[in-house]
């Protein structure tokens, strides 16, 4: 009888186990972003290559998601690299809808700042940081910081503007906390996931100061724990206890 509730409960804690840690989903930079300056339109790292962002990946285990956006030349730079900072992750949880030429209608706060939250990282590069923690802010259009050259001189800097790429957080209180590092090849932030999110599908949104690469993408709405899910959890839990206090009647 113990083989058998033995084997229940490590099926059902297998089963859960496997709900829980889904597939990262990736997306691949198909974003080109607004037009930039001098003869790079239509290209979707400008400038150089050391700012070409590849794949951003999502990944939802456990209630917590973590978002890893990856650029293998320019995160393995000692920042401020051409004196571009990191950007900061936003995010919407009425996916994206992508405006004509390349442009997007949630990137700017010309046409109304579609970005409902921001994770802001709480150092952006300055001092080739590696690591930090981020917090998780409701978005006000109007303090979101959009691609610029910092007062470098566009004659002879190229740069693409009107991108979302961080947010003034001043005076605000964070809904949550999290943290983020990078290494050589990628970004990663990490939170946990706000209950109100499940059941949406999310758009996300990042970029680097001077705006040279922008990735923007959905992913579905993040998995909502299933009621078999929990009975599973349940049945195992309950069968680890009946046979702790077996063995506890056994040994007495």
């Amino acid at each position: 009888m113990n083989k058998i509730l033995l084997a229940s409960t490590a099926l059902s804690l297998l089963i859960l186990a496997r709900q829980a840690g889904a597939t990262p989903i990736t997306i691949m930079d198909n974003y080109l972003g607004g037009t930039p300056t001098h003869n790079w339109a239509n290209t979707d790292s400008i400038g150089d290559a050391d700012f070409n962002i590849t794949k951003m990946t999502v990944d939802f285990t456990g209630g917590r998601m973590t978002v890893d956006i990856y650029a293998e030349q320019y995160f393995g730079k000692i920042l401020p690299y051409e004196s571009t900072l990191l950007g900061d992750l936003f995010i919407s949880t009425k996916g994206i809808k992508p405006y004509p030429n390349g442009d997007s209608g949630l990137s700017t706060q010309a046409n109304g700042g579609g970005w409902e939250w921001v994770a802001a990282l709480d150092h952006h590069g300055e001092h080739d940081e590696k690591s930090g923690n981020i917090g998780l802010y409701q978005v006000n259009p109007n303090l979101i910081k959009e691609s610029n050259l910092n007062g470098l001189d566009p004659n002879a800097w190229v740069y693409r503007a009107g991108q979302a790429w961080s947010y003034d957080t001043s005076g605000q209180n964070a809904a949550l906390t999290g943290t983020w590092q990078r290494n050589n090849s990628m970004l990663s932030i990490a939170f946990n996931l706000p209950s109100s999110w499940r059941g949406d599908e999310l758009g996300f949104h990042w970029g680097m100061s001077c705006g040279n690469d922008v990735i923007e993408g959905q992913t579905p709405a993040p998995p909502v724990p299933e009621p078999q899910t929990l009975l599973l959890m349940g049945s195992g839990l309950a069968g680890l206890a009946s046979l702790a206090r077996r063995r506890g009647r056994s040994e007495g």
